[in-house]
């Protein structure tokens, strides 16, 4: 999709969010889906890399989300300060986080063609958000931290990045998405991106729920672009 159209399809969005007071609709229930690579066999979560952006697709086939695997060393975060029921990360150090790679703005998201949200490494900061460790939406500014729960740090969303509950076999190594954390409206953003989720996830498998398991690609592999901001 042209930038153009994508940015006239957030603007579309916009005008059809529901009111603040409006309950938000999440699925009913949750799928476990095993994260796997391109070839069917399962990620280890040993073998991610720090710092990059990965994307993967749930709890709909239509809807994608970010998994990050944080440096060592991050900010201390308060309680206070976290989103509730965060359910913090996983793996060594509880680095790996996993979020809903959909703005909570205008619903800005990753598509095929480009990705106008993504993580920015400490070491490589967002000019816009003047700082890296950050997830930033270059559509309209948003700034989250992944390393509190996904929280707005700045621009104009109105709530945090849903989590994404992830498990990990500290046996096998490997990880299962198997929940979603916080208030988010699926069904309005299906609804919303319907023309474009159809075309390329398929006309009824964009709405469907992910199986068993679930692809895990860096994001630079997915999208034919990743813009910076």
């Amino acid at each position: 999709m042209e930038r153009r159209l994508f940015l006239g399809a957030c603007a579309a969005a916009l005008a059809l969010l529901p009111s603040p007071q409006a309950r938000s609709e999440g699925p009913p229930g949750h799928p476990r889906a095993l994260l796997v690579d391109e070839n069917g066999r399962p990620v280890a979560a040993g073998a991610l890399e720090v710092n990059v952006t990965y994307i993967f697709h749930y709890p709909y086939f239509g809807t994608p989300c970010f998994l990050i695997r944080l440096p060592q060393v991050q900010p201390a975060a308060t309680a206070a300060t976290l989103p509730d029921g965060w359910p913090g990360g996983v793996g060594p150090g509880g680095r790996i986080v996993a979020y809903g790679a959909i703005c909570t703005h205008l619903l800005t998201h990753p598509t095929r063609e480009i990705a106008m949200i993504h993580y920015y490494p400490p070491d490589e900061p967002s000019e816009l958000a003047e700082r890296g460790g950050v997830i930033t939406c270059c559509a309209h500014g948003s700034v989250f931290d992944p390393a509190a729960g996904g929280r707005v740090v700045a621009g104009p969303a109105p709530a945090p990045l849903p989590a994404i509950e992830l498990e990990h076999d500290e046996r096998t190594d490997r990880l299962t998405a198997v929940g979603v954390r916080g208030a988010f409206d699926y069904r309005h953003y299906l609804k919303v991106f319907k023309r474009e989720l159809r075309k390329t996830y398929g006309r009824r498998r964009y709405k469907s729920k992910v199986g068993s398991f679930t692809e895990l690609l860096p994001l630079d592999a997915f999208t034919a672009e990743v813009l910076a901001c």
